[in-house]
Order: structure tokens, then sequence, then C-alpha cells
């Protein structure tokens, strides 16, 4: 895959940071290119600026080069596993909302799912992922993101 975002608009990476009103911005991050391919085509549908990286490498070069309201990372994959993924974005940015997602594999999506949340991970999907619970987990993330009680929690 060519490391050019596949974008909803035409806006910056970097401006890609949300705020009441604005359009919600999305980094998603897959080894695997039929999964970032479905979950890209459910975030533009619904609306959401949309940047693609094929895999834990890119995703982090992405994600170190923009503002995003919201990273959904597979935790399994080849070249740089998601938990080794959310552990740099939540270092270099604490508050930036991470829905970990994952299917089975050697170990059991679930017990995967709760170790990325246990490092920094805030919230979980298993595979087949539903349209409608992706993009509303994802939806409640931003909005809790930006809510004035998560806001004070941050002063």
């Amino acid at each position: 895959m060519p490391d050019h975002p596949l974008r909803s608009s035409v806006t910056d990476a970097a401006e890609g940071c949300h705020t009441r009103g604005a359009v919600p911005s999305v980094l998603l991050v897959d080894d695997d290119l039929l999964n970032l391919g479905q979950m890209a085509g459910a975030f533009l549908e619904a609306g959401w600026d949309t940047v693609l990286a094929h895999g834990g490498v890119q995703g982090l070069r992405r994600f170190a080069a923009g503002r995003f309201d919201l990273v959904v990372t597979e935790v399994v994959m080849v070249d740089k596993d998601g938990i080794e993924l959310i552990l740099a974005m939540k270092a270099a940015r604490p508050t930036a909302p991470i829905l970990a997602i994952c299917s089975d594999g050697r170990l059991p999506a679930c017990q995967v799912m709760q170790l990325a949340e246990s490092l920094g991970a805030d919230a979980s999907l298993g595979k087949p992922l539903c349209r409608d619970a992706l993009l509303g987990l994802a939806s409640a993330l931003v909005e809790e993101a930006i809510s004035p009680t998560a806001s004070n929690d941050l002063s």
C-alpha cells in the first residue's frame, strides 16, 4: 500500500483534531488490507475524516505526524503489534482515545483485548466487526474525550 493516506477531505492530518461541530478524524491501523478497507468504508460513509496506516510502523509514523480524535488499531500485526503501538501512542499523548480490535489467533481475542485495555486502550472490539458497533463505540469515545467532564478531569 502506498504511503499516502486515504482522506475523506483535503485537510492536513495535523489539523484533524476534533472540536464540537467539526468532522471527527480517525487513524485506522491494520496490516490486513481487507479489514482496513472495510473499516475505512464505514468511517468514510459516516462522514469521518479518515487516514489509513498499513501496519504498526506506518501507524506510529502517521500518529506522530497528525492529530486524531481517535485511533483504531488491530492488536496483532506483523511489523509492530498493537500493544507496542498503544504503549507508544499513550506515552506520546496520554489522552488520545484508542480503540483496540482483535480476532482470535494464538490467544483468544478476549485475552488480547483485556491486555490492550490494561495497557492503555480505551475500549476494544472483537472481529468480525459490526459496522454499527464500531461506529457507535468510536463516536462514544470521541464524545467522552471532548465532554466537559473529561476536560475537567484533565485540569
